[in-house]
């Protein structure tokens, strides 16, 4: 019995980014109900997370725009200043993209000082680094892949926060601070 994994989520990635407010994705989790109970429940949770958050980001995916460099192809969805960003590389070897964040992305130039927090949330969930207006970022793509991440302004940064590794940092008091899961 075989299952598509690789590719499953690269088309659920793809259509969700893509398809606007005009989502549809269909599922054919099984041709009987052995296989069925083969498939993994891991599969059936990232279905449902993704078409989960959709719901919870219709304003995000009404504001989508797609831009186009090179061969390769991404979606800006935005809300105001806060936002995700969809980078897909099609081809089969590693890619470097250049983006610059700026208007043509549907930023908005914000009215007061502070950093976006770019933050993978797919496939790991890291806060990658900041992010000023008009600045070029470099991002380097898996072959056949999507890569997610969210768009946070924030004017203050008032919590500590690990930016380019997973795990969690706090503060236990005004004078500890703990990181975990690094």
């Amino acid at each position: 019995r075989d299952f598509d994994f690789m590719g499953f989520s690269y088309s659920l990635l793809s259509n969700i980014a893509t398809a606007g407010l005009n989502l549809v994705h269909t599922l054919l989790p099984a041709r009987d109900l052995q296989e069925f109970y083969f498939l993994p429940i891991e599969f059936i949770q990232f279905w449902s997370y993704w078409l989960n958050w959709t719901d919870e980001h219709i304003e995000e995916i009404r504001n989508g725009i797609p831009f186009n460099i090179e061969q390769d192809w991404s979606l800006m969805k935005l809300n105001g200043l806060d936002g995700f960003l969809f980078l897909f590389n099609t081809n089969y070897k590693q890619i470097n993209r250049t983006i610059l964040f700026d208007g043509k992305l549907n930023l908005k130039n914000p009215q007061e000082s502070g950093y976006w927090l770019l933050k993978e949330i797919y496939p790991q969930e890291r806060f990658i680094q900041l992010i000023q207006y008009n600045e070029m970022n470099q991002f380097l793509l898996d072959g056949k892949s999507v890569t997610a991440y969210q768009l946070m302004f924030m004017s203050i940064i008032n919590q500590p926060i690990l930016i380019g590794i997973s795990g969690k940092a706090f503060l236990a008091n005004e004078t500890i601070l703990i990181i975990d899961g690094v």
